[in-house]
């Protein structure tokens, strides 16, 4: 059987594409889908290069957030030890 070679996001053809099983890509679209990218059908696994490319800077955004969350609660927990140390 042959693999369908269009992209799973925006269905185009004919153009460059990229594997999208790369652990980090693969979860942004399961995040953002809430479906299962691999299949035991003949569903693609590829993106096209502007979809992926998309899906980077999902991932990248994704990371900033969560980085910025993560300082957000250090100076928060930083504030807090500091304000009972003072009671």
């Amino acid at each position: 059987m042959e693999k369908l070679s269009i992209c799973r996001i925006c269905l185009v053809d004919n153009v460059r594409t990229h594997v999208v099983t790369n652990r980090h890509l693969q979860e942004i679209y399961e995040k953002l889908t809430n479906i299962a990218f691999i299949t035991i059908d003949r569903r693609p696994i590829l993106a096209c290069v502007f979809c992926y490319s998309k899906l980077k800077q999902c991932y990248i955004f994704m990371k900033k957030c969560l980085k910025a969350e993560e300082l957000f609660q250090q100076v928060l927990s930083e504030d807090y030890e500091a304000k009972t140390k003072k009671i």
